[in-house]
């Protein structure tokens, strides 16, 4: 809508570029489709390729990401709503005063700057949970449309190429990370010793991520399969192993709506999640706790274990089939117990610790 402001409505080549923006996105989307089209065969929808992606990207979103707000807001929301009335600010002053950009009406440009403003005012505030990344969008946009604005008006005053110079230099001085920069170039040019500076928790940072995949590698065989449980499995695409699931993370299968209950859906990825585990028997599961204390306050984003222990059946595999391995931080590692002719190994190596979770 915001881009077809630039142009005159009804037009023929207003309505040409509109059919064309619409049978892109169509392209793209049977594109993306088209997989799942294929192997459904596409006769029914229930129980299909089509039907899980309808159950992750809709119901799921509907029923338990919407419903989740965030325990603190980021601080950048103050940037925002700076930004918003400046922009308002803008517009009040041209339509009281008349001035223009570059001394040249530009009603067109106006409508398009408000309704994209706008557009990603509603992205933000329809996700309800002003999350920091959830600004991208707007600061992406926001910044050379501010950097355009200022530079049209003070282009027109006296001093005002002086003032636009000086402004860059403070927003450079102000917001460029020159603690990373130093770190960087200390370093050696060190991307991963500057990665530790941004992140140094030692619990759950690059060096603790890289100890766990390191154990995880040096302790289990290529052809292995591996269970990385974790709400953000950060290690889990760092250990060059098979993955036992398809759950990346647990928030999909643990996380209760707005009832305080899994739903129906969330059931049936719970009984997949621990029948792929029984018939796959991956040489470790790793659980992580969620590494957020802060999150541990509300119910609908648990901690880790305490959801883990009512997904039916989970409990009885670790018990069951697992060793309690070692524990790094806030992960507990798990290690299948030795099949009977491997028993003679492993009792010369001492005796087994059998798991009892209570």
């Amino acid at each position: 809508v915001a881009f077809f402001t630039l142009f005159r409505p009804l037009e023929k080549r207003t309505v040409r570029l509109f059919a064309i923006a619409c049978a892109g996105v169509g392209i793209v989307a049977l594109v993306f489709l088209a997989p799942y089209l294929v192997q459904s065969g596409a006769t029914y929808f229930k129980g299909t390729f089509l039907h899980e992606l309808y159950l992750v990207f809709v119901r799921f979103n509907i029923d338990i990401y919407s419903g989740i707000s965030a325990e603190k807001i980021s601080g950048r929301i103050w940037l925002v709503a700076a930004i918003v009335i400046a922009f308002i600010a803008v517009l009040i002053w041209d339509w009281r005063h008349g001035r223009t950009f570059g001394h040249m009406k530009r009603p067109r440009e106006e409508k398009f700057l408000t309704y994209t403003v706008g557009a990603l005012l509603i992205g933000i505030v329809v996700q309800r949970k002003f999350f920091a990344y959830h600004y991208i969008p707007f600061f992406a946009f926001a910044i050379p449309a501010i950097v355009a604005v200022i530079s049209e008006y003070l282009a027109h005053i006296r001093f005002g190429r002086i003032l636009v110079v000086a402004l860059l230099a403070i927003a450079v001085i102000g917001l460029y990370p020159w603690r990373l920069l130093r770190e960087f170039v200390v370093s050696g040019y060190s991307l991963e010793s500057t990665y530790r500076v941004a992140f140094p928790d030692s619990l759950y940072g690059p060096d603790m991520q890289e100890t766990i995949t390191n154990y995880i590698m040096n302790t289990t065989r290529p052809s292995d399969y591996v269970e990385y449980s974790s709400m953000f499995p950060g290690p889990r695409w760092r250990i060059e192993r098979r993955e036992a699931t398809r759950f990346t993370s647990l928030f999909p299968i643990i996380v209760h709506d707005k009832q305080g209950t899994v739903t129906d859906y969330q059931r049936d990825w719970q009984s997949e999640y621990v029948e792929r585990l029984r018939s796959v028997k991956p040489a470790v599961i790793a659980i992580e706790e969620i590494p957020d204390p802060a999150h541990t306050r509300t119910e609908r984003f648990p901690p880790v274990w305490k959801r883990l222990k009512e997904v039916p059946g989970m409990l009885d595999l670790l018990a069951s089939q697992y060793r309690l391995d070692t524990i790094f931080g806030n992960c507990t590692i798990f290690r299948l117990k030795a099949i009977p002719e491997e028993a003679a190994m492993e009792k010369a190596a001492g005796p087994e610790t059998v798991v009892s979770i209570q």
